[in-house]
């Protein structure tokens, strides 16, 4: 009971109930929600805020680290295990497919130089690659940085993900006419096909 009244005060971003409850059961902030971690879900509940507090509790792992754009963090992980730099989480994604979608260019540039798979597909339904986490990040800053630093290191422009879509999709649908530039020219395909028969500029809307 506490911990899916812990997780709801976290994607609630209730910071005053899920401190009570941390200090009533310490043990949470090792407890998972499918896998995630307490610090890893309040990123993908949009709640960076509480998500570094929580990272204050905890020795940060190789994805939460990614999420937060913490070099040292991941530096220490890899040091001790580099085999890490690439390894999927319990949700089927990379590191560098975290720090792509958080907006997080410290550690993505960091992850590529440590050799990370820059066209790792991710292991689950959405099938997306780091580009296209990159372009679906919210913050338009950070995502030019994240997505023109993986272009730079070799990804895939015309890559699919679920049900057919490229980046020059998402940067279309994001109505981003830099990263859109940013895309076609690195060779995006304007005439790249959806599953359903869509072209990028159908996005655009």
């Amino acid at each position: 009971m506490d911990k899916a009244a812990f997780f709801a005060a976290i994607g609630q971003g209730n910071e005053l109930k899920v401190f009570e409850l941390l200090k009533q059961s310490p043990g949470l902030i090792a407890s998972r929600l499918e896998g995630i971690s307490p610090v890893l879900y309040a990123c993908y509940q949009g709640q960076p805020a509480l998500a570094r507090e929580l990272a204050a509790k905890v020795d940060l792992d190789i994805w939460e680290a990614a999420a937060l754009d913490d070099v040292h963090a991941i530096q220490r992980v890899l040091a001790e295990n580099g085999a890490l730099v690439s390894l999927l989480a319990r949700d089927g994604f990379s590191p560098l497919h975290l720090a792509a979608f958080f907006g997080a260019p410290a550690a993505l540039k960091w992850l590529l130089g440590a050799g990370a798979e820059v066209n790792q597909s991710a292991a689950n339904d959405a099938k997306v690659q780091p580009l296209h986490s990159a372009v679906a990040n919210s913050d338009r800053e950070s995502r030019l940085d994240c997505t023109q630093a993986l272009l730079e290191a070799g990804a895939e422009v015309n890559a699919r993900q679920a049900g057919g879509f490229t980046a020059l999709h998402s940067a279309y649908h994001q109505k981003d006419q830099e990263l859109i530039a940013l895309l076609l020219a690195f060779g995006a395909d304007t005439q790249a096909c959806s599953d359903d028969g869509r072209l990028p500029k159908d996005l655009f809307q």
